[in-house]
């Protein structure tokens, strides 16, 4: 019987009983050379397959990775003032969180400054040494603010109700303010807007009662002889001021008869001027009215308008 190829003869073969391992071939029998063939290709093949899994392993782990750490994180700060508002911390948490402006309050100084008469009654009643720079500037800063505040609303009521600008009372809120140079233009702008005989009263008292060069009583005779102003004056003030006004003798003895019949008091003063016989001509030794002189039109006006009380300012 001929064999098969590639198996050996079962002659030297050994049976052995079943369930045992067979026995590893003996050194004086060598392995065909296909199954040798075989093992070396599946030892090639496996060493292969593991040098790419080694590859792979290897480029997997130095491939940069997503930074996903750190989301949880993120998502855990936002999510903490939740936390902090819903657990009950009690009102000193609350309050830090939603009065922070509460460490931000105006000073002293900054609350003078702004007008805050409260504010500006307590550096007052402070010592001057007690003061420090930035309150010292504030209150009077302060007093400035306070002033002009309280002028806007007396001119807004004056401005607001027409009646009370004829009202003397009133109208003598303004006074103060006529007096005080801080707030005298301002004072005497809102008397000339108001276009009434007692407003043009008030800046003419102005005018002849300060007489000391300042702005104010610059101020004041500017706006009496502004056309506007003028024709809101009184028939009583409108002869004054023509007669002060007057450059001439022929000037002032045409206006005579009018002051006799309609000035007041407040023509006096420029009467009297009117009697004098000297203060022209060359060391003042000349008569300034020679063509009033040989009748009584000057006594006459005195005495008339003496009868007549100028206003009450």
């Amino acid at each position: 019987m001929s064999q098969l190829p590639g198996i050996a003869s079962t002659k030297n073969i050994t049976v052995r009983p079943t369930g045992q391992p067979p026995l590893a071939p003996t050194s004086d029998q060598p392995l065909p050379k296909s199954v040798g063939l075989k093992v070396l290709g599946m030892w090639i093949g496996g060493a292969a397959v593991i040098g790419l899994l080694v590859s792979a392993i290897g480029a997997w782990w130095f491939l940069p990775k997503p930074q996903t750490h750190h989301h949880p994180i993120a998502s855990a700060t936002v999510a903490s003032p939740t936390r902090t508002r819903s657990t009950p911390s009690g009102p000193a948490s609350t309050e830090s969180e939603t009065t922070p402006s509460a460490l931000s309050l105006p000073s002293l100084a900054e609350r003078a400054a702004q007008g805050d008469p409260d504010a500006i009654d307590q550096i007052e009643r402070r010592p001057a040494p007690n003061r420090t720079f930035n309150e010292s500037l504030a209150w009077a800063r302060g007093k400035s603010v306070f002033k002009h505040r309280q002028l806007e609303l007396i001119a807004k009521e004056l401005r607001a109700d027409l009646p009370l600008s004829a009202d003397r009372r009133t109208l003598a809120k303004l006074k103060p303010f006529t007096e005080d140079p801080e707030t005298a233009t301002e004072a005497l702008a809102i008397l000339a807007s108001l276009r009434t005989p007692l407003a043009v009263d008030m800046l003419y008292d102005v005018w002849v009662r300060r007489r000391d060069g300042t702005i104010a009583f610059e101020l004041a005779k500017s706006l009496l002889y502004t056309p506007e102003i003028r024709e809101a004056a009184s028939d009583a003030l409108a002869v004054v001021l023509d007669l002060r006004a007057a450059s001439t003798c022929e000037q002032v003895a045409e206006l005579l008869p009018r002051v006799q019949q309609r000035a007041d008091r407040r023509a006096l003063p420029m009467l009297g001027k009117l009697t004098s016989r000297y203060g022209c001509g060359r060391l003042g030794g000349h008569d300034c009215y020679p063509c009033l002189r040989g009748s009584n039109a000057v006594n006459d006006a005195i005495a008339a308008v003496g009868n007549r009380p100028a206003p009450d300012i």
